[in-house]
């Protein structure tokens, strides 16, 4: 897997949290630690500790499937893909008025937006590659996509709404599928 890969799965991985990040951001009171500070953190540090567990959760399986390998990567992106943009067209209409920013309201949103970091490491074990330099990339591409979904959440975050969930999970779905045609 190369590096151009792992960047296009980290920008995809980190497309929830970039939408949760630009919607906390517009138009919430919380102070500026709250609102632009701690979310690019502590989203960061959840999608890195995610991909790590992930990784090691897969790794005692990666035995037991092993001539499968691309082919799990494959059906694993793909689900979190599909399941991305299914959730992004689910909320799209929505009106809620997302809960006040708290930190155990940014802790659960860290959570949430890192289930999905979990089975990307699980397939990242599947394929062998270096947990600690992916774990640490991903950490920072959604540190950095998060901060910027802060700064521009009040202008982009009603622009982009659930756009950003659906290229996201398509960036996913067409890794999975790079990933398995590189294997045939």
């Amino acid at each position: 897997m190369g590096f151009l890969d792992i960047l296009l799965i980290s920008i995809g991985d980190s497309m929830d949290a970039f939408a949760v990040s630009a919607a906390n951001s517009i138009g919430k009171k919380g102070g500026i630690a709250k609102t632009f500070i701690l979310p690019p953190i502590i989203f960061g540090l959840f999608q890195g500790a995610m991909v790590t567990i992930g990784y090691f959760l897969g790794s005692f399986f990666t035995d037991l499937i092993g001539q499968f390998t691309a082919l799990a990567a494959l059906v694993i992106l793909c689900i979190l893909g599909g399941k991305m943009i299914f959730d992004a067209v689910r909320h799209k209409d929505s009106d809620e008025e997302p809960p006040k920013i708290t930190i155990p309201s940014l802790l659960v949103s860290g959570l949430a937006t890192s289930i999905d970091a979990l089975a990307i490491g699980v397939s990242m074990s599947f394929l062998a590659v270096d947990i600690v330099f992916f774990a640490l990339f991903n950490c920072i591409i959604t540190l950095v996509i998060c901060a910027v979904g802060c700064l521009l959440g009040r202008g982009i975050g009603k622009l982009l709404g659930s756009k950003a969930e659906i290229i996201g999970g398509i960036i996913l779905i067409g890794i999975g599928i790079k990933i398995f045609i590189e294997s045939l």
